[in-house]
């Protein structure tokens, strides 16, 4: 996989320009956290920083380690994501947010939904500026909890056609696999790909379920013949069961980028994704099926699409209405 860095991305030749007026190291905490998506964005922003002329380093993330070096932190800016906002409460003139998605409903109770939201929004006025991952994040953020989001940045993932053609011309006797990675929930559009399943499940070789919260859903999939439940995986599990298979779905409308995506269409995946301003923002790849229409004709034709191009890859964007 190779990354485009700022080609096409809003704002961020002023994002370096406003990092260099401030004239010091920056430094970016990776959280100590299993979200790979997190990590990467970090790791990512770090090399486009430096390839820009900032000086930036990494640093992982460990509760009280800022009384420990307060006096080191002060000179420096330093980059936090959502998990960390807290420390801006200590260093007003000093830090940077990262706004890599919003609280989401879903996840939360209610209470602890305010909470989250309430902490958001006051630390992040504690902070010199905020970037977000996408246009999507910086909307919901600015709507819903009033905050201000001054750039945009996220990686950009480059051309893979190659990879994805020998691929192709290895396997396109057999039926294509198909693989959902993600939260086994509504968030992620679970049930809408569950009810396209149990219809379609014999136009594919295999059907792989990959993550947490098995539920009823579930449930009714593991009774169909091709259809194998996996739960939980170690990342490197999912990447190399990623490698072996041919469609990625996932639907998540309110997703702010989506490091899955990515990683699916890194290992020569097709990949059936929602149209939204997060993940499509920043990706246009042929491989890509986007889809808006979440009818059962609407999903028929965009499994369909992803399904033709299997068979047929001529290198044509796709998006479903």
């Amino acid at each position: 996989m190779t990354l485009d860095y700022g080609q096409n991305m809003q704002l961020s030749d002023l994002l370096i320009d406003e990092l260099k007026k401030l004239d010091s190291k920056v430094i970016i905490f990776i959280p100590r956290t299993e979200n790979f998506g997190v990590r990467f964005f970090c790791e990512e922003l770090q090399r486009f920083l430096v390839s820009n002329g900032i000086e930036a380093e990494l640093q992982s993330f460990k509760i009280f380690d800022y009384i420990k070096k307060y006096k080191y932190y002060k000179k420096y800016i330093m980059i936090l994501s959502l998990n960390q906002l807290i420390l801006s409460l200590f260093f007003p003139n000093n830090s940077i947010a990262i706004l890599h998605g919003f609280p989401n409903p879903k996840d939360y109770s209610f209470l602890k939904y305010k909470i989250v939201s309430l902490v958001t929004y006051v630390t992040t006025k504690y902070c010199l500026f905020t970037i977000a991952n996408s246009s999507l994040t910086k909307d919901i953020n600015e709507k819903f909890f009033g905050i201000t989001t001054n750039f945009i940045w996220n990686p950009l993932i480059g051309d893979v056609q190659d990879v994805y053609l020998d691929r192709v011309h290895q396997n396109f006797n057999n039926k294509p696999s198909l693989i959902f990675v993600g939260r086994i929930s509504k968030a992620k559009g679970f049930d809408i790909v569950t009810d396209y399943i149990k219809a379609n499940s014999e136009k594919y070789s295999s059907i792989n379920i990959i993550g947490p919260d098995p539920n009823d859903m579930t449930i009714q999939l593991s009774k169909i013949q091709n259809v194998n439940i996996y739960g939980v995986l170690k990342h490197n599990d999912v990447l190399e069961l990623l490698r072996k298979h041919d469609i990625f779905v996932s639907l998540n409308f309110l997703e702010p980028f989506g490091m899955v995506y990515l990683e699916a269409l890194d290992a020569g995946c097709i990949i059936i994704s929602p149209y939204h301003a997060g993940f499509s923002e920043h990706v246009d790849s042929p491989k890509v099926v986007t889809i808006s229409d979440t009818s059962t004709y609407g999903i028929k034709a965009a499994f369909g699409k992803a399904i033709e191009l299997y068979y047929n890859f001529e290198g044509v964007s796709s998006h479903v209405e």
